[in-house]
C-alpha cells in the first residue's frame, strides 16, 4: 500500500535507520504512474494522493525542493483525475470519516503548495470557493470557503476547525505575496494592507484558538503551525520564539515550520544590525538554532538553515564588534517580509550546501541550498491603485 510505504520511510527518517534510502525507493516504486488507475475513486485514490503529498513534505524537509515540487504536482494532478476537487463528490461520501479525510487531504495540497511554491515559484492550485472546509471534531458543521469569508459579519460567533484557521492564514500569505509583487512603487500602502490582513485574522480568532493548547492541555499542532506562520514578521519575533518553549517534543514538528522559523531568526539578526542587540535577542536566536539542531537530526533542510543562520550571525555580530569607518544603512525589511513569505538571506555568498555524506549528495542547485530567498529580490507589477481589497488578488 503506497501510504503505508511512505509512512515507513518517514518513520525511518525520525529513527535514523540505515535502510531509509531503500525505504524511500520502495515508496517511490509504489507511487509510479502505472500503479494508478482513474477508477481509484474513494479510499484508494485518497490514499494515493495522501502518499504523494506526505512524500512531498518529506522531500521538502530534506531540502530536495525539485523533488518536492514534482511530487506535489503529481499529487495535485492525481487529485483532479479522481475528482477530489468536485464539490458534489466530496459531499456525496457517506462515510463521514472518509469525507473529512478527503477534505483535509485536498486542503493540505493547497497548504503545502504555498510552502513549496512560496520560495521560488507561482501558485497554481486554487480551490473553488464552494468547496467545503474541514470540520471540527464530529464533522457536523459543514461550511464552504465563501461562507467562511462572511462569517465575521454574522451575529452568531462560530468556532471553526483549527485547519480552517490555518487555511485562512495561508490565503492571507498568498495575498500579501501578490500585493508585494504588484506594489513596488507603493511599499508603505502595502505594509498597511498586509498588517490589516494579519491583524484581522488574529482579532477574529475565538478564545480557545488564541492559544496552542487544547482543552485537555495538549498541543494543537495545527494551531501551533498557524501561530508560527502568523509570527513571521519582525514585530512578532518574540511571540514566535515563546511558542517554542511550549512544545513538548520539538523533533516531531512539521518540516513546514522550518522556513517560517528561519525567517524569524533572520528578522532577529536584521534587528541586531539596526539596533544594538541585547542578551535576550541572542538567547532567542540560540533557541531557534537549538530547535534546528534537533530538527536537523531528521530534516536536512533544518541543518542547512542552521548553517546559514550561524554564518549570518557571525558576520552580523562581527560587524557590530568592529564597525566600519563609513556609515552603513541598515537593511530595509519590506512588506514582502510581513508574512515571511519572502524572508531570506542577506548574505548570499555565505550560503553553502551541507557537507555531510550521511545526508546524501549535494543537489545540482546547491547555490540555493537555503529554503529562503534574498530580501533584495526584485518584483515587478502594476500600480497598487488597481487593487481590490479582498482575500485573494
Amino acid at each position: 500500500m503506497p501510504l503505508y510505504a511512505v509512512m515507513c520511510y518517514v518513520g525511518s527518517l525520525h529513527h535514523q535507520l540505515p535502510q531509509r534510502r531503500d525505504l524511500e525507493q520502495l515508496a517511490l516504486q509504489h507511487l509510479q504512474p502505472d500503479q494508478f488507475s482513474l477508477c481509484d475513486v474513494g479510499s484508494k485514490g485518497l490514499c494515493q494522493v495522501a502518499a504523494l503529498l506526505l512524500l512531498a513534505i518529506a522531500s521538502y524537509g530534506q531540502a530536495e525542493l525539485g523533488k518536492a515540487s514534482d511530487l506535489l504536482e503529481r499529487a495535485i494532478s492525481l487529485s483532479v483525475d479522481i475528482g477530489m476537487n468536485r464539490v458534489d463528490l466530496a459531499e456525496s461520501l457517506r462515510d463521514k470519516e472518509l469525507g473529512e479525510l478527503w477534505k483535509r487531504t485536498y486542503w493540505y495540497l493547497y497548504i503545502v503548495e504555498s510552502a513549496v511554491a512560496g520560495t521560488e515559484g507561482e501558485f497554481r492550485f486554487e480551490p473553488m470557493s464552494t468547496f467545503p472546509l474541514p470540520c471540527e471534531k464530529d464533522g457536523s458543521q459543514q461550511i464552504t470557503l465563501a461562507q467562511f469569508d462572511t462569517a465575521d459579519f454574522e451575529d452568531d460567533f462560530h468556532v471553526f476547525s483549527s485547519l480552517t484557521y490555518l487555511i485562512a492564514l495561508v490565503r492571507i500569505g498568498r495575498s500579501i505575496k501578490r500585493l508585494c509583487e504588484r506594489s513596488k512603487d507603493h511599499p508603505a500602502r502595502t505594509v498597511v494592507w498586509a498588517d490589516a490582513l494579519l491583524m484581522n485574522w488574529k482579532l477574529h480568532l475565538p478564545s480557545d484558538k488564541q492559544q496552542v493548547f487544547t482543552e485537555n492541555g495538549e498541543i494543537d499542532d495545527v494551531m501551533f503551525q498557524a501561530h508560527i506562520l502568523f509570527h513571521r514578521k519582525l514585530e512578532a519575533a518574540e511571540g514566535a520564539v515563546s511558542l517554542l518553549t511550549l512544545h513538548p517534543c520539538l523533533v516531531q514538528m512539521s518540516p513546514l515550520n522550518i522556513t517560517p522559523l528561519s525567517g524569524i531568526a533572520m528578522s532577529t539578526i536584521c534587528a541586531s544590525l539596526v539596533i544594538e542587540p541585547d542578551s535576550q535577542t541572542r538567547d532567542n536566536l540560540r533557541l531557534i538554532l537549538g530547535v534546528f539542531k534537533q530538527l536537523g537530526e531528521t530534516w536536512k533542510a533544518a541543518k542547512q538553515e542552521a548553517q546559514t543562520l550561524k554564518a549570518m550571525a557571525r558576520l552580523s555580530y562581527s560587524e557590530l564588534s568592529n564597525p566600519p569607518q563609513e556609515i552603513i544603512v541598515g537593511p530595509q525589511i519590506g512588506p514582502k517580509d510581513a508574512s515571511g513569505g519572502g524572508t531570506g538571506c542577506l548574505f548570499p555568498d555565505i550560503m553553502s550546501p551541507v557537507q555531510d555524506s550521511d545526508l546524501g549528495s549535494t543537489p545540482p542547485d546547491a547555490r540555493r541550498s537555503s529554503l529562503t530567498m534574498p530580501f533584495s529580490e526584485d518584483v515587478a507589477g502594476s500600480s497598487a491603485d488597481a487593487y481590490i481589497f479582498s482575500w485573494d488578488f
